[in-house]
């Protein structure tokens, strides 16, 4: 019994060295970086004097001062349209430093220790999830790694605009999920408790931003198979089941939805409004071919470009894809010569993580058995394909309708890295039992590439962050 005890602890001390690992880079990446060089998105001007502050900045410094929400059409200034929630937190939280400095630029540093924040109870999550689908000690750490090492979620830690919010909410969600389907397993009371954190999760993220309620068509799916499968077990009405989803739509529905309708009928703002480019801006990518934009791009084009320092192709959603998920949108230009070999080497390894974790969502999600992937019920299965399909279907969708670089950012699409991670760490989990198995069965060769990439992926994130 003690032997198996210290085996079950020995198996998540090393997920959870990695969540350390994780925690400690995220808080060394805000403390170094500085808020106007980092890697930020649509925050506006840090300080314009007496002027109006716009971008997320300036909502944030709105709800400071005035107290309210807007009295007038959000769509008047730039990123003003979206719902409220992680500003107020960060109107909040720049009110209590008010108290000690005034200066916008240290104001500024401070607004990162929310989004610092957001980010560890992220991982947090992806911690819980690992524990939920009970991956084994490799699969859990490949996870881990995967989601501590990330650049994406990285820089999220330390950018001030909502995405960390939204992205904690949507992991949050996830897990809640996975854990609600486990206690309706177990028909213990408990499912109803976590159901309706689970219905806040979303409307929070929904109050973040809007997008956030992109998880919600996976998790409506699980809650038809699980209702629909209890009514045929059990052969009668499950009532209780019944009585959850009414309590989750009462909880999430007019939360969600409370700042959408309040602009709807104040403003006359249309529910899904997305502040758009026009096609003067050097962003504009409209002028290009769809064969240009959303197929593979031309390899000659693209090794000529890195053999010059620079990768080019901007107006290519798979370029974009894979430039913005390991670098953000930041200049190769403007770094020295090892930096930029650092850097195309993060790309380059992210791209090939990326292809081998895909590779093992289509084994072990689309085409692998229960039996040979315990972790893959049919509800998981079904929960983890409809999400990754939604999420991105509406990035392609989304770059479609609106054509500029920015449109085609990683960011957009963040929970689509989780779900080929799992099915990677329980490909692995599988490959390390039939190794222990049979002595004869040797780890499948891309398990190790996969592994060894993503340390030098890992190493070189740290690196370039660190030191440039």
């Amino acid at each position: 019994m003690n032997a198996k005890k210290s085996f079950k602890i020995s198996e998540h001390i090393n997920s959870k060295i990695i969540l350390y690992a994780g925690i400690l880079l995220r808080v060394f990446y805000v403390i170094l970086g500085h808020v106007s060089e980092s890697r930020q998105y649509d925050i506006g001007p840090i300080d314009q004097g007496d002027g109006i502050l716009t971008g997320h900045i300036g909502y944030i410094y709105y709800l400071n001062i005035f107290k309210h929400f807007t009295d007038f059409d959000p769509r008047e200034i730039y990123q003003f349209n979206h719902p409220p929630l992680h500003h107020i937190i960060e109107a909040i939280w720049i009110g209590i430093v008010q108290l000690f400095t005034n200066d916008k630029y240290i104001i500024a540093e401070w607004m990162q220790i929310p989004t610092c924040i957001y980010s560890v109870i992220l991982l947090l999550a992806v911690l819980g999830i690992t524990k939920e689908l009970k991956l084994g000690k490799s699969g859990s750490c490949i996870v881990m790694t995967i989601a501590a090492f990330h650049p994406t979620l990285i820089f999220m830690a330390g950018s001030i605009n909502n995405d960390g919010l939204s992205f904690m909410f949507q992991f949050l969600s996830i897990y809640l999920t996975l854990k609600w389907v486990r206690e309706v397993n177990e028909e213990t009371k408990k499912s109803l408790i976590t159901i309706i954190y689970l219905a806040l999760s979303i409307a929070l993220g929904m109050l973040t931003k809007l997008s956030t309620g992109l998880v919600a068509p996976a998790i409506a799916l699980v809650f038809l198979y699980v209702f629909i499968k209890s009514w045929k077990d059990n052969k009668t009405f499950p009532g209780k089941l019944f009585i959850q989803y009414a309590t989750f739509g009462i909880v999430c529905v007019p939360l969600a939805l409370s700042w959408s309708i309040r602009c709807l009928i104040k403003f006359d703002m249309p529910i899904n409004y997305i502040y758009a480019l026009s096609e003067d801006s050097w962003q504009y990518i409209g002028d290009h071919s769809l064969m240009e934009r959303f197929f593979i791009p031309n390899p000659v084009t693209l090794l000529t470009n890195l053999a010059h320092g620079s990768i080019g192709l901007s107006e290519n959603l798979w370029i974009q894809l894979f430039r913005t998920a390991a670098l953000g949108e930041c200049d190769l230009s403007t770094f020295p010569l090892i930096a930029k070999l650092l850097l195309m080497l993060m790309m380059v390894a992210n791209f090939v993580v990326a292809f081998i974790a895909f590779f093992y969502f289509v084994k072990v999600m689309i085409i692998g058995s229960r039996a040979k992937y315990p972790q893959m019920t049919a509800i998981n299965k079904i929960f983890f394909i409809a999400m990754y399909v939604v999420l991105f279907a509406s990035y392609v969708s989304f770059s479609y309708k609106y054509p500029h670089e920015c449109s085609m950012n990683f960011r957009y699409i963040v929970p689509t890295l989780i779900i080929p991670a799992i099915a990677l760490g329980a490909g692995i989990d599988n490959t390390n039992k039939n190794t222990i198995e049979n002595a004869k069965t040797k780890r499948a060769w891309l398990s190790h590439l996969a592994l060894i990439t993503y340390i030098i992926f890992s190493i070189t994130t740290i690196i370039i962050w660190s030191f440039y």
